[in-house]
């Protein structure tokens, strides 16, 4: 709706645009980035097209709804833990260390002919270049997706399915030719949040994207239709029966991708044991003084017992604040304790620690050899996942 109505001079979509995009605010960290820059340039452009006064009037309202809103989800502790930890500024980065391997490697130069070639201008920027063209690489759009992270990946698969690849580059070229300028900012601007991280490319974080993205598509397939009806029948019938029938395999490929391959490569992922292993505990739970459980299971897997077992939400925030426990590193918490179950780290605990009347969830393989196993869980594909057990008598 934004790019179709990009010309009108009516205040009451612009302000319902507003909205929206105020909205979005609070769906994900990445649009505290995106947001404000896409408003900025909105207005700039109804500048343009139109008078001050009603740009002045459309900048308040545009302050009101959204500043408000991104001060609000900014400022506050938990609104900025996510930013400060991924952030290719965090501790978490490459960058320093990177600096320092070139200051070791130029002892022998002048110091200042090293800071000239070496600094953190160019060390952040060359970074930061990198993570945002990483976004338009082709091998992430239409083959391999992000391989860094199974879970927001299918195997085998692009971002876009490779039949859109064509008709991308079309629309590119056609955006260009008849001054598609909005649309083109909307693209550029959407990988800037994904870029400020350090886990590029980002399909979440670029997500904005999308909209660009759909749109340029659509444009370089009307123009191939459009093409192609200005010859005869039997041309036009191969052209688009060929076009269906690659639409056809390539969507064949992407569920078979999606259903078969999916769950049998990247299972560990998607938490693909935690049902299970969190109905077997709620049975034995009563059974056991303390249970532990490894955080191998996923980042915070208390929330698999609350959701599994629709925990009563005001049972569990009395005990919340007492069972939070933040990274020493970083901003991130997690949560140890609720009722007698125990979440420790990523590892099983050592022999000398493991202690009778306790049930124990562990890694597979992280098990120490005094730990009887009662049950073995498994992913898709026949590997070891997890292991329930207890100390042996």
């Amino acid at each position: 709706l934004t790019f179709k109505y990009l010309n009108t001079d009516k205040l009451k979509f612009w302000l319902f645009s507003l909205l929206s995009f105020s909205a979005g605010l609070l769906t994900y960290h990445a649009a505290k980035a995106f947001v404000p820059l896409w408003i900025i340039y909105i207005l700039i452009l109804v500048w343009q097209k139109t008078h001050l006064k009603y740009v002045l009037k459309l900048g308040f309202f545009a302050l009101i709804l959204s500043g408000s809103v991104w001060l609000v989800t900014s400022t506050s502790t938990y609104g900025q833990a996510r930013a400060t930890d991924m952030s290719i500024f965090s501790k978490n980065n490459d960058v320093e260390a990177k600096l320092w391997q070139a200051s070791i490697e130029s002892e022998s130069q002048p110091v200042l002919y090293t800071r000239f070639l070496n600094n953190k201008l160019e060390a952040y920027g060359k970074d930061l270049l990198q993570r945002y063209f990483s976004h338009f690489d082709p091998s992430f759009l239409f083959f391999n997706g992000d391989l860094q992270r199974a879970k927001h990946t299918i195997p085998d698969v692009g971002e876009l399915l490779i039949l859109t690849l064509p008709f991308f580059f079309l629309g590119i070229i056609f955006l260009f030719k008849y001054k598609l300028t909005p649309i083109i900012i909307f693209l550029l601007l959407s990988p800037l949040a994904a870029s400020l991280s350090f886990e590029t490319p980002s399909p979440v974080r670029a997500v904005f994207a999308t909209a660009a993205i759909a749109t340029i598509i659509a444009l370089g397939f009307l123009k191939f239709a459009q093409y192609i009806r200005k010859y005869n029948k039997y041309f036009q019938y191969v052209s688009f029966s060929l076009v269906f029938l690659i639409f056809i395999w390539n969507t064949l490929f992407y569920l078979n991708s999606y259903y078969i391959k999916q769950p049998f490569y990247n299972a560990a992922d998607w938490q693909y044991e935690a049902k299970e292993i969190i109905q077997d505990v709620t049975k034995l739970q009563n059974n056991y003084r303390d249970i532990i459980i490894t955080a191998n299971m996923s980042g915070n897997p208390y929330i698999f017992y609350l959701f599994f077992n629709k925990y009563d939400p005001n049972k569990w925030q009395q005990q919340a604040n007492n069972a939070i426990e933040t990274e020493t590193n970083s901003s991130f918490i997690h949560i140890r304790k609720l009722d007698n179950l125990t979440f420790i780290g990523d590892n099983c605990q050592k022999e000398t620690e493991i202690k009778e009347q306790t049930l124990y969830v562990c890694k597979a393989g992280t098990q120490p050899a005094n730990l009887k196993i009662l049950k073995t869980y498994y992913y898709p594909n026949k590997t070891e996942s997890f292991i329930l057990g207890e100390k042996v008598n």
